[in-house]
């Protein structure tokens, strides 16, 4: 459900949509069903060495086997990409310097694992047990201030 507080980012026009889609499958069953459902945040945008970098939280539950027994499988993703890419000496400035470390690092102690992907950025992964804990950490995650967290030490990042 939206935050009342705020305006969804998303159109009316595409909530229906996206309504009108779910309803249509959920018809379909017991032939077809659902096997995952994605939620996404719009980007925080943080700043590390004088580049910029896009970070994006998505949340996921992926069904789990193919029997009466099967599960939901819950994660949470938090991925970095430069908006305008990073030229090969300033992936090594970065990594000279240890912003790529610190990263990985901070969010390790969150419970993420992953890494930095030449040239695309980096991707990290928290896997969850349930939808009690999924709904923990995105509480969690839409009270952290990315660039606080992420951002160069002792720099105010871009806005």
């Amino acid at each position: 459900m939206a935050n009342p507080r705020k305006p969804s980012r998303v159109g009316r026009r595409t909530q229906q949509e996206f309504a009108g889609l779910y309803a249509w499958v959920d018809s379909l069953e017991p032939e077809w069903w659902t096997v995952a459902i994605t939620f996404q945040r719009g980007p925080e945008w943080i700043q590390l060495l004088g580049t910029r970098w896009r970070v994006q939280l998505a949340f996921y539950g992926t069904r789990w086997g193919w029997t009466r027994n099967s599960h939901i499988r819950y994660s949470v993703t938090i991925s970095l990409s430069s908006g305008n890419g990073v030229t090969a000496a300033r992936r090594a400035a970065l990594r000279k310097a240890g912003a790529f470390g610190r990263v990985t690092r901070t969010l390790a102690k969150l419970g993420y694992h992953g890494k930095w992907h030449p040239k695309h950025g980096a991707h990290f992964m928290k896997d969850l047990r349930s939808q009690r804990a999924l709904r923990t950490e995105v509480a969690r995650l839409r009270g952290t201030p990315f660039k606080t967290l992420l951002g160069e030490p002792g720099r105010r990042t871009m806005r």
